[in-house]
């Protein structure tokens, strides 16, 4: 004990300042608890909250104490979990060593083998030392230190676990590890606010103790660089928690940009138009990793995936093999539509359409009329006009008269 009984308190020691049951600087490690035996049923009680350890993972509960007096005195070990009252049933008794007599008073540590006791089960909240057990003893008792030997019960959260960036919408998954932890279920929270007053932004509640859980983060969220996930038991293990290590990052999402907004392109029967671009920008507050296909086979794409962060853009271009194509009527269009997809972006998927025009065989003629005269009787001369075919792909013409 460093500075203090440290939480622990004593029923039926002498009355004075705390039933005589105090800190005293002296002993082995700077200080001890004492207290004077007011009867036969001296007790002092560890703190009954914010301490605890699986049974299952504890071997035995090491006691340094000494009473003062004279004869044979046994000391007695109580445990309790947060359902049970301490009971004969839950204790364990072991003799002083051998006799201390008040000139020559001395410490022994006795070790309480509790792992061996069918009733040292579940979680053990509370201990309960009993230095001179159902005998009077008006000499004083003390406690050096109590060592419980074996491992806590411990959550400790992997991921997030600080520094890390989660766009809300995206698919993420909360990891942890346990030791000495029995219970099935764990409790997952959402804080915001980092260490010093933080308040909850979600929770998932209970969820299976497996060390993944896989979640989308919530839309919900406002974007801050003060976020931790803290992870505690359930059941008597709910004072077993943790929390990121430091604080991570939830933006808003990614979102699909395009400029411009559609394309146009055109060109003759039998030919293909030179290619055309667009940007690509990721406009949102999250990471983009994007793909783009498209519906036609008489255009491409290029890239058709990659990478952008938040604010970055990138050139697409597409190319074009049209020469199969038949032409467009006055007004309408051969259409191809590229899908933008960003898992996690806000607009995902965008559609983004081609509009292309093919032209035909177009009837051109020079001059566009002929005028010719002659006397009655007689014949003018022959005229001539040019026929052209002014469009694309091949003509095949027929003339009447």
């Amino acid at each position: 004990f460093a500075s203090s009984v440290e939480g622990w308190s004593g029923v039926n020691f002498s009355t004075a300042t705390n039933q005589n049951f105090r800190w005293y600087s002296g002993g082995s490690h700077t200080g001890v608890m004492v207290g004077t035996p007011a009867n036969s049923d001296p007790q002092m009680l560890s703190p009954s909250t914010g301490w605890g350890v699986p049974a299952n993972a504890t071997q035995s509960v090491a006691v340094r104490v000494r009473a003062d007096g004279e004869g044979t005195r046994t000391c007695r070990l109580y445990w309790r979990t947060a359902s049970q009252s301490f009971d004969q049933s839950r204790s364990l008794g072991l003799n002083y060593l051998a006799f201390v007599s008040t000139t020559a008073p001395g410490y022994q540590e006795l070790t309480f083998n509790v792992g061996q006791q069918s009733g040292w089960s579940g979680k053990i909240v509370q201990l309960r030392i009993d230095p001179v057990d159902n005998a009077y003893h008006a000499f004083p008792a003390y406690v050096d230190y109590v060592r419980v030997q074996g491992s806590e019960s411990n959550i400790t959260v992997t991921s997030p676990n600080g520094g890390e960036t989660w766009a809300t919408g995206s698919s993420r998954s909360i990891t942890w590890t346990t030791s000495n932890y029995p219970p099935s279920m764990v409790s997952i929270t959402l804080y915001k606010g980092g260490t010093t007053g933080a308040f909850k932004a979600y929770e998932w509640g209970q969820v299976s103790n497996t060390g993944s859980c896989p979640i989308t983060v919530p839309t919900s969220l406002s974007a801050g660089s003060d976020y931790k996930v803290g992870i505690g038991g359930s059941g008597e293990y709910v004072d077993v928690y943790d929390f990121s290590n430091t604080n991570f990052t939830i933006t808003s999402p990614a979102t699909i940009s395009v400029n411009p907004t559609s394309l146009s392109a055109s060109c003759q029967q039998g030919q293909s138009p030179a290619n055309k671009t667009f940007t690509l920008t990721n406009s949102g507050g999250g990471a983009m990793n994007y793909t783009l296909t498209d519906d036609v086979n008489w255009m491409s794409v290029s890239p058709t995936s990659g990478s952008l962060a938040p604010g970055a853009s990138t050139t697409i271009t597409v190319s074009f093999a049209t020469a199969s194509l038949p032409p467009t009527a006055p007004g309408e269009w051969h259409i191809g539509r590229i899908s933008i997809s960003a898992p996690g972006a806000s607009n995902s998927p965008l559609n983004y359409n081609v509009y292309l025009t093919v032209t035909g065989p177009t009837i051109s003629v020079n001059p566009t009329s002929l005028s010719a005269s002659c006397q009655q009787g007689q014949s003018p001369a022959n005229k001539t006009f040019t026929l052209t075919n002014s469009g694309g792909g091949a003509m095949n013409y027929t003339l009447t008269d």
